[in-house]
C-alpha cells in the first residue's frame, strides 16, 4: 500500500500515472466492495432477527388437556389461543418456548421444534451470505483485479517490484 501512496504521489510518466490510477482503484474499489459486503451481511442478520432477543425465554410443556404449562415463579397455565399458537399442531406433552418482555408480559410463543428449524434456517443463511461475500472478494481480488484494465497495471507493477526485491541466485557455492 505504502508503495501505491508514494507511486501516486511521484507518478510523472503516462506509465507510471496509468499504474497510479489503477492503485486508487483497485484501493478504493476494496474498501466500496468489503464496507457493501458488511452491509449485506449486516442487513441479513437484521432482517433474519426474530426480535426475540430481548427479555426472557421459559418453556411450557402442552397437557393432556391441551393447556400449556410454564413456571412464571409458580406453575401457570395458558390454553394455546393465549399464545397465539392456534395455528400449530400440539400434542400431549410438546414442548413449547414462551417469550417475555421485561415487564413479565407474554411477547410470543413458538413449538420448540418449529422455533429450533427457524434458528438452522436463519444461521443458514447468514453463513451463505458470508460465503458469498467471501467468494465476491475472490473473484473481485483474482479476476476483477488481476485480468481486467480495472487493476491490471498495478498487479503487473506490484509483480515488477516483487521481482526487484528477490535477491538473485549465483552459481558459485
Amino acid at each position: 500500500m505504502e508503495a501505491g501512496r508514494e507511486l501516486c504521489r511521484t507518478a510523472s510518466t503516462p506509465e507510471e500515472k496509468k499504474t497510479a490510477a489503477a492503485f486508487r482503484r483497485v484501493f478504493y474499489g476494496t474498501v466500496i466492495l468489503a464496507v457493501l459486503l458488511a452491509a449485506a451481511l449486516l442487513l441479513v442478520m437484521f432482517l433474519n432477527n426474530p426480535f426475540l432477543a430481548s427479555g426472557d425465554r421459559r418453556y411450557g410443556t402442552v397437557q393432556s388437556d391441551g393447556s400449556i404449562r410454564y413456571v412464571q415463579n409458580i406453575n401457570k397455565y395458558a390454553t394455546a389461543e393465549e399464545l397465539g399458537l392456534a395455528d400449530f399442531e400440539l400434542k400431549s406433552g410438546d414442548r413449547v418456548i414462551i417469550f417475555f418482555d421485561k415487564d413479565d408480559n407474554i411477547k410470543a410463543a413458538f413449538p420448540r421444534d418449529f422455533y429450533e428449524s427457524y434458528t438452522e434456517n436463519r444461521v443458514m443463511i447468514i453463513v451463505w451470505t458470508a460465503l458469498a461475500g467471501i467468494a465476491a472478494l475472490l473473484v473481485y481480488a483474482f479476476v476483477i483485479c488481476r485480468l481486467t484494465p480495472f487493476g491490471r497495471a498495478w498487479y503487473l507493477y506490484c509483480r515488477k517490484l516483487k521481482s526487484l526485491d528477490k535477491p538473485k541466485k549465483s552459481g558459485i557455492n
